[in-house]
């Protein structure tokens, strides 16, 4: 289960060595090198900002998870704010069906900044219910500037190593840093050996269409906009 912060700090664009892409556009490259080196696992994707939901349950169809990383941004989400990592963590695993016994794990990509809740219970669930977790730290120490509609000055947001190497270590998973020359392969042997532990036979492969990925994230951002519309008025 892949589970993408979309924060506005994630268009930083300090992910990759010539600073050619965002924190996000990156992510959504590794996610679908580890689609296209696994085979006969399900994938399926959480966002998440201050709220987060289920974008794409779990398929074997890769195809509706290639078109969902093509239509990644942060602005897939209405909002603004840090992540809150709880409620992230949360959405992504419901998407696991309690009632097959595969392996589970989830791939969280996120810088690690400003995110809120109670990252504590939200690590007690997971490990309740058997989840691992491989965090992988986009963007650098060093940092770089958030992009900025208006005129003022784009603060600078830096990766916040520590709170995802936690993640990891609390799950039984583990932390990679996707700027290594290594990291690709890391990555791809992980989840090769992964692929080997999970098939499930007498289960049929089915295709999902597509388009209902872009009316639930439709949906989720029209409800996200009224309920901060809501809480506006309550504040006025």
């Amino acid at each position: 289960m892949f589970a993408f912060d979309v924060s506005r700090s994630m268009d930083v664009q300090d992910s990759t060595p010539a600073g050619e892409k965002s924190r996000l556009k990156h992510a959504a490259d590794i996610a679908r090198a580890m689609i296209a080196a696994s085979q006969g696992i399900r994938f399926g994707a959480a966002i998440g900002k201050g709220q987060s939901l289920l974008a794409v349950p779990l398929t074997y169809d890769v195809e509706t998870i290639r078109v969902f990383l093509e239509s990644l941004s942060t602005s897939i989400i209405a909002g603004k704010g840090g992540t809150n990592l709880e409620r992230l963590l949360d959405a992504a695993s419901q998407g696991f069906q309690n009632t097959l016994p595969t392996k589970r794990c989830m791939l969280v990509f996120s810088d690690g900044e400003s995110w809120s809740g109670s990252l504590s219970a939200a690590l007690d669930r997971l490990d309740a219910a058997e989840i691992t977790v491989v965090a992988v730290g986009m963007g650098t120490e060093a940092g770089g500037p958030v992009p900025q509609e208006s005129g003022e000055p784009p603060p600078i947001s830096y990766r916040r190593e520590a709170a995802l190497r936690n993640i990891a270590e609390r799950t039984g998973g583990l932390y990679v840093d996707p700027n290594r020359e290594d990291a690709p392969k890391v990555l791809e042997q992980y989840f090769i050996a992964l692929s080997h532990q999970t098939g499930i036979k007498g289960y049929k492969i089915e295709e999902q269409a597509r388009w209902r990925i872009f009316m639930l994230i439709g949906l989720a951002s029209f409800g996200l906009a009224k309920i901060l519309e809501k809480r506006m008025r309550g504040r006025g």
